[in-house]
């Protein structure tokens, strides 16, 4: 069928064709005789009538706005039989004779329009397309020979490709290039072409000059044009002997015929069988005038629907009898069953849900344009030599249409539909799978398991939406695949292993299993009376194979179940009744509960999952029983037949295997905890690793190999883990969940960036616990002065990132904040310093030369010092300031940031990624070991209160230090305000100015308490201001008109002095809790006066390393604590 898509400068219209310039050659009598005919025509359109005073024809002419006209061979028969006859001998003769009948009816019947000159004119007639439809049986596609050519036949088949459309001219003007004479050429219908003239008629005028040979141009604008297109139509898979391949046929279709048919849909057409030379033909039959290619010129599409895609839909009144009173027998049901694979010994279950495939369940319709399936899926699973191919063969040969395949040699687009390249036309076109080919059938796919899994995804659309889209190539169209799926597969290891779970049995995807109606495992069970019945069943049919009579009387029940299973299907849509209903809705939630019961005591997930999928299956399976029977009602017999069906397969499929968690001893259970943790450790999530490589890992480190494989299968059953490519690969799954204990300036941060930095397909749940709330703790209560220095101006360690990090978090926290909301963020730009001694004074010198750029450090005398901040002291004339340092409200800061964290999870949910859950607890920890085994993992970002921890007390170097922070006002008459635009001010106190009459003032305070209470009492207040209030005065004199307000503490977790500087405390604190634990436990603290400019960067980085389980991320600086000895 090489360039099928192809042909020569063709067109067709055929009542064009004939009235442009046939006639006129044609003998008067053959004129007489073709105007007999063309009245005879139009008598028949008139006045032929179905019912008195009923003219169908007639009335089809008038109302039909899309100018073509059905019209039905037997009706043209009963009017007068030589039409027909005429019809069917010379098609290409008297169909466009008919057309141009139908189109001067046409007129007729139509009322006079105005003309140019206003007055009353008839139309004028214009195309009619006359399509036909007859009753009688189809040709085999096969027999078609030469002595069809030229003659009207009806064949079926159904389509594999459908071309684009082209315009087709019925006329092909033509001009002469010498003397511009203009002549209309009708071109041949179909794939013919036209034939133009070797010369001009023009009569050349005295002393003008003769038109040459072949002077003709085609002009496309004026020339007349249809739509045109090419199908291709192949045998059904039915109708194809055994061994052969099937045949296909070119198709041409036009005007209102074309963008009528997609792949995949049965046809049966009438049409002219006509001939054509293909362009691209082989070379040996170039120039080879007597060669040529057939097509079939349609004239009239029936298009199959369900009653009648299964074959000829005629049954006889014999037959409906003999099926009725069948149907009405109290033991139908099992009489069919009996029927179902008769040579295979019992499975007596397989065969009545064999019996269910066949028949099918009711299509419905729902009124929002939902199309619900009707067709039942079922997989047979388990030990090879139990009759799974067998079944399917004999589904195969007795469903009425049927297509059988298997695994290994099925791909995607052999089951669905592929796109290929015309080798002529070098067009895309579509030809449609096994799927679509069997559409109202059943597709039979034996070894399931060995396909690609990449193949098996792809008819996921069509097992429940029965449909396959298709988006390659520039084609964008929709396939219908109302098919049922009959799988057989095996187990991963060839056999059912009842020392496996039922997830390592049946290894293929929830998603695939949740698409079979019915899942049956069948074993082989070695058993003596069983094996030996089963050897005298085979024995003996084997031994009886030749017998004529059983033979026959075989093929003749066969065909008798595949005639009352098409019946079944055409004649009765049953439906539930109302008592059948409320039995299966409740039977439905108690399976529910049941299965949600057993996962609870198990502690594992069903292997097939329970849904709503497979409520409706039962709701097939019901529908299918009661069509058996004929009946139209689906009753509480049926269901609970149909519950038990589903329970003795799918439901003890999802039972089978054994219980992982049983007879475990409780050394076994420590073991397999240690297991799963060193996994988890190994694995990050969303990464993966040879399963050899990490049972040798675990084993080099004293592991038992057996209880390595067993915690691999507990946290399969737990959905932690998956395996890929054949089990050779574990795949840690895209789900967490993760425990933050602490609200304060490290908690919230670490919270941001695991919802950043997470894959954006991980589900991920973060759990933030603060029995202080948001920023209740010490974070709330600092003085919130931030940049990247030491007290003597020095550029601490990773002071650059941290500052920069600082940054990016506070403009995220103040671009979720509602502008509307009172106070801002950011309370004032700018921290002045001045020097307070010489040696002070030099330190700073030297150390603001290596400032950052965007934090810079700027010396200033003494006259520019006060004209920033009025009445600043400058004792040695000599200040430094930085103009980019911010004093922030640290409690707004954080309510903020957690804001900013609800925003983003709201952000993946509308976005479509979901998965990602915060949630704040406002509750107290008492012990880390609480968390156990409900998290992935624990942050302890406390501050101090980590060092109360049992888990930890006594094991964290960490120094405390109480700092009071009091709240100053300016009274009302007193002073002026505070300028807006004068800076903090930083010395032995710092004073933090939140408004022009508002000020913090705080410093270091009582090392080694143990008050994390943020209340202050009247003592602690004027112990603190004695303290505070000289220091201030040094550089602030004016600071004795401000009113002292109130006060707040905090508890600060100081870090240790190292040689590299009072560093933070970060990394895994495994090896402190415990070893013997599956939650991993992580330490973000110690980040002492600095926590503001640490906890952005360092908060980043402890994310990272909880996500990929990696301390490594960390800098080995700041881990370097746990080497310390307390």
């Amino acid at each position: 069928m090489s360039g099928w898509d192809e042909g020569a400068v063709y067109y067709s219209d055929q009542a064009h064709s004939w009235r442009g310039g046939g006639e006129e050659n044609d003998p008067v009598a053959a004129a007489a005789s073709r105007h007999a005919v063309l009245q005879k025509f139009k008598e028949f359109i008139r006045g032929f009538e179905t019912d008195k005073n009923v003219f169908p024809y007639r009335e089809s002419l008038v109302h039909n706005p899309n100018k073509f006209l059905l019209v039905d061979m037997e009706d043209l028969d009963a009017f007068d039989p030589d039409l027909p006859s005429l019809l069917r001998s010379s098609p290409a003769d008297y169909l466009p004779l008919f057309e141009t009948a139908a189109a001067e009816v046409l007129v007729g019947l139509r009322s006079k329009v105005a003309g140019e000159t206003g007055e009353m004119e008839d139309p004028v007639p214009g195309d009619m397309q006359v399509l036909l439809t007859s009753k009688e049986d189809p040709v085999s596609i096969r027999l078609l020979g030469a002595q069809y050519i030229s003659k009207l036949i009806k064949i079926s088949g159904i389509t594999i490709a459908a071309s684009r459309t082209k315009a087709k001219a019925t006329y092909v003007t033509l001009i002469c290039k010498n003397c511009r004479n203009t002549k209309q050429v009708p071109c041949r219908p179909g794939l013919g072409g036209a034939i133009v003239p070797r010369s001009c008629d023009h009569d050349p005028q005295p002393g003008e000059e003769p038109c040459p040979l072949d002077p003709w141009l085609v002009v496309p604008d004026r020339s007349k044009y249809v739509d045109q297109q090419t199908l291709k139509l192949q045998e059904k898979p039915e109708d194809v002997p055994t061994g052969e391949l099937p045949r296909n046929m070119l198709l041409s279709v036009d005007r209102h015929l074309v963008q009528t048919i997609v792949p995949g849909t049965r046809l049966t057409i009438m049409g002219i069988y006509s001939i054509y030379q293909a362009s691209n033909s082989s070379t040996s039959h170039k120039g080879v005038v007597a060669i040529r290619q057939p097509y079939i010129r349609v004239v009239g599409i029936e298009e199959a629907n369900e009653a009648n895609s299964r074959g000829p839909a005629a049954f006889s009144p014999e037959e409906i009898e003999g099926f009725k009173k069948f149907a009405a027998e109290p033991d139908v049901y099992k009489n069919i069953c009996s029927k179902i694979a008769p040579s295979i010994f019992g499975h007596d279950d397989v065969k009545k849900a064999m019996a269910c495939l066949l028949f099918g369940g009711s299509r419905k319709h729902l009124p929002d344009g939902v199309k619900l399936r009707g067709d039942i899926n079922v997989l047979l699973l388990g030990d090879p030599s139990t009759a799974k191919s067998q079944f399917l063969k004999f589904v195969e040969k007795t469903a009425p249409i049927a297509v059988y395949t298997s695994g290994k040699g099925s791909s995607a687009a052999g089951l669905t539909a592929s796109v290929i390249r015309d080798s002529g036309s070098r067009e895309f076109y579509l030809e449609g799978g096994a799927m679509v080919l069997a559409d109202g059938g059943v597709v039979c796919i034996d070894e399931f398991d060995k396909m690609r899994p990449e193949d098996r995804v792809a008819i996921h659309e069509a097992m429940e939406q029965q449909t396959i889209s298709i988006a390659k190539a520039g084609i964008t169209t929709v396939l219908n695949s109302r098919t049922s799926v009959l799988a057989a597969a095996n187990p991963p290891s060839g056999r059912y292993d009842d020392l496996k779970t039922a997830q390592d049995n049946i290894d293929l995807q929830t998603t695939i299993l949740s698409r079979f109606d019915l899942i049956f495992i069948v074993k082989d069970i070695r058993m003596y009376s069983q094996d030996k019945i089963i050897a005298s069943h085979i024995i003996r049919v084997h031994a009886s194979a030749n017998a004529a009579s059983g033979e026959s009387r075989t093929f003749k029940e066969e065909n008798w179940l595949k005639r009352y299973i098409q019946y079944c299907r055409t004649e009765c849509h049953p439906r539930l009744s109302e008592s059948a209903s409320s039995l299966l809705q409740n039977n439905y939630v108690k399976i529910r509960q049941d299965m949600r019961q057993q996962a609870n005591e198990t502690g594992e997930a069903a292997a097939i999952p329970i849904t709503v999928r497979q409520l409706e299956a039962i709701v097939r399976l019901s529908e299918a029983l009661a069509r058996m029977k004929l009946s139209y009602v689906a009753t509480e017999e049926s269901v609970l037949e149909a519950i038990r069906l589903f329970t003795v397969s799918t439901m003890d499929a999802a039972r089978s295997g054994i219980n992982q968690h049983m007879n475990l001893t409780p050394e076994m259970a420590n073991e397999i905890k240690q297991a799963e943790t060193q996994i988890k450790r190994r694995i990050g999530i969303g990464n993966h690793i040879s399963e050899r490589k990490l049972i040798d890992e675990l084993t080099r480190m004293g592991m038992n190999e057996s209880i390595v494989r067993r915690a691999l299968i507990i946290m399969h059953q737990r959905d932690e883990v998956e395996y890929k490519r054949e089990r050779r690969v574990i795949l840690r799954l895209m789900n967490a969940r993760y425990a933050v204990l602490g609200a304060g300036f490290a908690g919230l941060s670490v919270a941001w960036h695991l919802l950043q930095e997470s894959p954006r397909d991980l589900g991920l749940r973060i759990d933030i616990y603060d029995e202080n709330g948001i920023g209740g703790g010490a974070s709330g209560v600092s003085g919130g002065l931030l940049h990247p220095y030491s007290p003597k101006g020095k550029l601490l360690l990773w002071g650059a990132e941290c500052w920069k990090e600082c940054i990016k978090l506070l403009s995220i926290a103040d671009a979720a904040v509602d502008q509307n909301s009172d106070g801002s963020i950011v309370q004032r730009r700018g921290i002045l310093r001045p020097a307070l001694n010489m040696k002070n004074l030099l330190s700073l010198n030297d150390n603001a030369q290596n400032c950052l750029a965007s934090c810079r450090i700027k010396t200033i005398d003494k006259e520019t010092a006060q004209n920033l901040v009025p009445n600043l002291c400058v004792p040695f004339n000599s200040a430094f300031y930085m103009p980019e340092a911010l004093i922030i409200h640290p409690q707004r800061y954080l309510q903020a940031l957690f804001l900013a964290c609800e925003n983003s999870v709201k952000d993946f949910m509308t976005s479509g990624l979901g998965g990602k859950e915060l949630w704040f607890h406002k509750k107290s920890i008492c012990r880390l070991l609480d968390f156990e085994g409900e998290y992935d993992a624990v942050v302890v970002s406390l501050g101090a209160k980590a060092d109360l921890l049992p888990e930890l007390s006594g094991r964290l170097p960490l120094r405390t230090c109480r700092g009071v922070v009091a709240h100053l006002m300016l009274p009302a008459d007193m002073g002026e305000d505070y300028p807006a635009c004068s800076p903090s001010i930083l010395s032995d106190a710092w004073l933090a100015f939140q408004g022009p009459r508002r000020l913090y003032m705080g410093s270091t305070w009582e090392w080694k308490s143990r008050n994390s209470s943020p209340n202050v009492s009247a003592d602690e207040s004027s112990i603190a201001l004695q303290e505070l209030l000289p220091k201030a005065s040094k550089v602030y004199p004016a600071i004795k008109d401000w009113t002292f307000t109130g006060a707040r503490a905090g508890l600060r977790a100081m870090p240790p002095l190292t040689p590299d500087g009072s560093l933070p405390l970060l990394g895994c604190v495994n090896d402190v809790v415990g070893e013997n634990h599956t939650c991993s436990y992580w330490l973000f603290g110690g980040l002492g006066s600095r926590g503001l400019l640490y906890h952005g960067w360092l908060g980043k980085l402890t994310a990272k390393a909880i996500l990929s389980c990696n301390e490594e991320l960390i800098p080995s600086e700041l881990t370097r604590w746990k080497t310390i000895k307390r």
